[in-house]
């Protein structure tokens, strides 16, 4: 089992990557044609073992932005809580949602939780808004991108009905402690 630190450069674009994981390390092995140039295997210097002579200096792997609404399905008008991760500190985040998961523009459709969520230092940030009036039922997504641009995520969210919940009392009041009422509701 390899525990050191390996060549990890490419002279060449040809040839076979092969990734694996094996114990939870993510593991790459290029394979290029006899001749063809240098090639190694490597592996993320944060699983290499404390007692490895060879440990290279550690190098800071950025995390990918998330976003996670919860719920994630819903009718119309439905309460969604958009937590986002890995995002970078301080910026402002932009909201929209689109038919398309490509997320760009003539469809998208800026979401309108204001004032706009500003990520904390530790990378994280959230926000609320009601699911809006959408054309038609199935899946939307949500999509988020740092006021600058540089990070962006990607969420879906699956519209159940385009009508909104509704409650109806259908027992004339008033009513007094431990009477019963009928409700009906849809949606």
């Amino acid at each position: 089992m390899h525990t050191g630190h390996a060549n990890n450069r490419w002279q060449r674009a040809s040839g076979w990557f092969i990734i694996f994981v094996v114990s939870s390390v993510p593991t790459i092995i290029g394979l290029l044609p006899q001749g063809a140039g240098t090639y190694g295997l490597g592996v993320p210097s944060h699983h290499l073992s404390s007692q490895s002579p060879l440990s290279p200096a550690s190098t800071p792997v950025p995390s990918s932005p998330v976003i996670i609404p919860t719920p994630n399905q819903g009718p119309v008008k439905t309460l969604v809580t958009l937590q986002g991760t890995g995002w970078p500190s301080g910026s402002q985040v932009l909201l929209s949602y689109d038919s398309s998961s490509d997320c760009t523009p003539p469809n998208l459709i800026e979401l309108s939780p204001d004032p706009k969520p500003t990520v904390g230092s530790d990378g994280a940030f959230n926000a609320s808004f009601s699911w809006p009036k959408v054309s038609e039922t199935g899946l939307w997504y949500i999509c988020a991108a740092s006021s600058d641009g540089a990070a962006t995520g990607i969420a879906s969210f699956n519209v159940l009905s385009l009508s909104p919940p509704s409650l109806t009392i259908l027992t004339k009041g008033p009513f007094m402690p431990g009477e019963t009422m009928t409700v009906q509701g849809q949606n």
